[in-house]
């Protein structure tokens, strides 16, 4: 009888009496079977100890936020004005100049496409490159030097086959363009007025993170 109590008892007092005690009832005592009577000159008063857990949840919450941010500075020493090729606005747009000299004065020679890039981007720089055949047609090459408004010239625009356009210097004088990969041709190179600037991107993530309790 004993034991059956003690088993079931998480904390259990003694009580002094000197009679019978009757356990009715489901589990009224510390949760025992029904007991009829227990004889004792010292009985067990059993209180059942309930623990109680507490739970205790954590939210973390990390938000992320981007901040992008454009720096832009202007190339010095580019351009037309850094080249000394003239008035820009003569023909086509003002945006826009053109030439047909070498730093030394003298026409430039019929050339490959791959001399003509070197003559205007590397023996000129600056901003200095083979016109396009947008550029041609804008009349930006017009009367540019050297007798080339009347010949076929290279341009920078490709075509078929690994080619690149070939136009007259002058437009207007004629609109042919033919497409060839190989060859020699005139040639003429365009300059901005001023050179596409040069930008720098800067990207900052900032990353708060809540917790809760």
């Amino acid at each position: 009888q004993w034991s059956a109590w003690s088993a079931w008892s998480a904390t259990c007092g003694y009580v002094e009496r000197h009679r019978i005690m009757q356990c009715r009832g489901d589990r009224e005592c510390c949760g025992m079977d029904p007991v009829t009577e227990v004889e004792s000159d010292t009985l067990r008063a059993c209180t059942t100890t309930a623990t109680t857990t507490t739970s205790t949840s954590r939210t973390t919450t990390t938000t992320s936020s981007t901040t992008t941010t454009e720096e832009s500075t202007t190339r010095d020493g580019c351009g037309c004005a850094a080249l000394g090729w003239g008035d820009p606005a003569r023909h086509g747009t003002p945006e826009v100049c053109a030439h047909s000299y070498q730093p030394n004065g003298d026409c430039f020679p019929l050339s490959t496409f791959e001399e003509a890039q070197h003559w205007c981007a590397v023996e000129w720089g600056h901003g200095a490159h083979v016109c396009s055949l947008e550029e041609v047609r804008n009349l930006e090459t017009k009367s540019a030097g050297c007798s080339v408004d009347n010949r076929l010239m290279w341009t920078s625009t490709p075509c078929a086959n690994g080619g690149h356009v070939q136009a007259y210097g002058n437009y207007e004088v004629a609109q042919d363009e033919l497409c060839l990969n190989s060859g020699v041709a005139y040639v003429r190179c365009c300059a901005p007025v001023t050179c596409p600037q040069s930008t720098t991107t800067r990207r900052t993530t900032v990353r708060t993170t809540m917790r809760t309790t």
